[in-house]
This record gives structure tokens, sequence and C-alpha cells, in this order.
């Protein structure tokens, strides 16, 4: 509990930071999509107030979510950081290579939205852009596929990590050998179904991350008007009784573009992916202290 306290304060701390960060050194586009949400700004008056109001309001709820939702990923992260040790040593060169890519790919995509190195060099203010064929708009739609790519690639490294977890009822042993004079066999039997019995839930803290991440790029992809083009689709206002299929998830997406815009959807759900892909990398970097630490 004090861990996982500790880790939810420190994580609200940096998910502040990020959104202070946003605009000038990080391209999450919040402020963009929290104005079109609220309205155009006076700049002065009671209007200014209450804006200034609730983007305060809004960015410390979208902050303390971000550092709850990052608590639950510490744990998760402590066993793939062991599972990436472990992969290290048992396992052959392409399947290291892999575990490699997975391990230090969260904190590459991280950088694609940084902006001194992706969008003020690839398209300068007041400039021609750094490649002709490329657009704004399709650069996101590649940071997007990237992390689609990346959670293709989780789900691919998944034998993989869940087979390491297994091979640590073998380590379990020895060491019970190395402190327990007598080792029966029902201690044995014992350490090899606990580990058994818990492969669904390290199972679980492998496959939900990923699926959260891959939830936030999809909606992302359609709340924020993207083609798979790389372009903006430009959605005509509608609302709901307009809408003739009879199923009401089909109905949930128009509802939403109907009450807020697509850069809000844009703006809110990138900072989530982000998040995401922030939080994997700490957590997996702590968890990789950790087992060198505990493995002295």
């Amino acid at each position: 509990k004090i861990m996982v306290s500790l880790t939810t304060l420190c994580f609200f701390v940096l998910a502040v930071g990020v959104l202070i960060l946003d605009g000038t050194w990080l391209d999450l586009k919040v402020d963009e999509g929290l104005s079109s949400m609220l309205g155009p700004d006076s700049g002065s008056g009671k209007g200014h107030r209450k804006n200034a109001s609730l983007m305060l309001l809004i960015k410390s709820a979208l902050s303390l979510s971000a550092a709850l939702l990052s608590a639950t990923l510490i744990f998760p992260g402590l066993r793939l950081a062991r599972s990436y040790l472990d992969a290290l040593k048992r396992s052959g060169i392409v399947e290291k290579m892999f575990s490699q890519l997975s391990f230090i790919c969260p904190l590459l995509l991280v950088l694609l939205w940084v902006r001194p190195l992706t969008t003020d060099l690839l398209f300068p203010a007041g400039g021609e852009p750094l490649l002709s064929w490329l657009s704004l708009a399709q650069f996101e739609h590649i940071r997007l596929l990237l992390v689609v790519q990346f959670c293709a690639l989780r789900f691919v490294m998944s034998r993989s990590h869940l087979q390491q977890y297994l091979h640590s009822a073998h380590k379990r042993i020895g060491v019970h050998r190395r402190l327990v004079a007598r080792f029966t066999s029902a201690k044995f039997s014992n350490t090899v179904n606990t580990v058994n019995g818990s492969l669904a839930i390290v199972a679980l803290q492998y496959f939900c991350p990923v699926i959260t991440l891959l939830a936030c790029v999809v909606l992302q992809h359609s709340l924020g008007s993207y083609s798979w083009t790389g372009d903006y689709l430009q959605v005509p206002a509608a609302s709901v009784a307009d809408s003739k299929s009879p199923r009401f998830f089909s109905r949930v997406p128009l509802a939403l573009s109907a009450l807020f815009p697509a850069v809000f959807f844009r703006g809110i759900l990138t900072f989530y992916t982000v998040w995401l892909l922030l939080s994997f990398a700490v957590s997996t970097c702590l968890g990789f202290l950790y087992a060198s630490y505990t493995d002295r």
C-alpha cells in the first residue's frame, strides 16, 4: 500500500509537469482541445476567469486519473522487467533482439511527441516543411500506426513473457533447496502449482495495459476524425436522432462527436496515449533496477 501510494503521488506530480510542458516541449494539444470545447476566450472579464477555472479543474482531473492509471502499471512493469532479464539469460539471439526492442520502444515512441525533436524540426513555424511530401496530419497518423505496431510486438512477445514466468518455478525451487534442509516432494509440487496457478494473473497484467493503449489509439483515430490516408476527415454535424442504425453502440461515436469537437478528442486521447507509453517506460525501468539489485 505504501509503495502504490508513493508511486501514485510521484506520477501525479509527473502528470502535472507533462500538462505544463504541453504546447512548448510536448505536442499533446490538450490546451487546444480544451479551448475548442470551452469556446473562445475573451481575454478579460468573467468569461476569462471561468474558462481558466474550468481548464484548471479538467487538467487536475486528468492528472489524477493518469496517476491512478499509472499506479496500476507498477506491478506489471516490475514483472515485465523480470521477464526481460530472464529472457536475456535464456533466450536465443532473435528473441533477445525482440525483447530489447519491446523494452525500449515505449521511450522511443514518447520522443515522437517531443516538439523540438519532431514537430518543430519537420514543420518549422513560418518556414517550409522539411519533407514536402509529409503533412502534419499524415505525421500524426504515422505516430498512431507506430503505436499500433508496438502493441502488435507486445502481443507477439507474450509467449516469451509467459514462458519466462513459468521458468521462475525452477529458480524458486533452487532457492528453497538452499534455505530448507529437507525439501519434500509436497513443497516441490506446491511451488510448481503456485507458479502455474498465477499464470492467468500474469497474463492479465501483461495484456490489459496493451489492450488499454490500443483502445486509446483506436478511439483517437475514430473520434479524432483521422482517415486511413493520413488526413483529417470533415465530419458533418449530425444529431443522434438522424442516425438510422438501431444499435446503441453504433450511435455512441455520433453522440460524442455531436457533443465535443474532434480537436478535443485528439488532445485528451493523445495525452492518455503518451502517458501510457511513458508509464510503460518508467515502470519497466524501475523494475529493471529493482530486479538487477535483487539478483546480486
